[in-house]
């Protein structure tokens, strides 16, 4: 259930999805990368980091779908790597405990 409030505001006990499709920013057009890793910092400090199996496939859309523990800002990075080229991407979004 994803509950969004404003944009990039999230109702705590909501899933976050995290879009993490590697885009080539230059031609923009996807590409299927070698290796794939979103990480995910909590406003405690603490970091979730997963990769590979840990994100989903759909329709040549690659997600994860996060359920933040606690109320405050969060931070992620999407990284992706293919051949001699990185993708790196960093972006936040909040929790609140309102519904309204």
């Amino acid at each position: 259930m994803r509950l969004l409030t404003r944009p990039n505001e999230y109702v705590l006990g909501g899933n976050v999805e995290i879009d993490s499709t590697p885009t080539d920013l230059e031609n923009n057009v996807y590409f299927v990368p070698q290796e794939s890793r979103v990480s995910v910092k909590a406003p405690t400090g603490d970091i979730t980091t997963v990769s590979g199996d840990g994100l989903t496939l759909a329709s040549g859309y690659l997600f994860y779908l996060y359920k933040p523990p606690v109320i405050g800002w969060y931070e992620y990075e999407v990284w992706h790597r293919e051949d001699d080229r990185e993708l790196v991407r960093t972006k936040g979004f909040e929790v609140t405990d309102r519904v309204y």
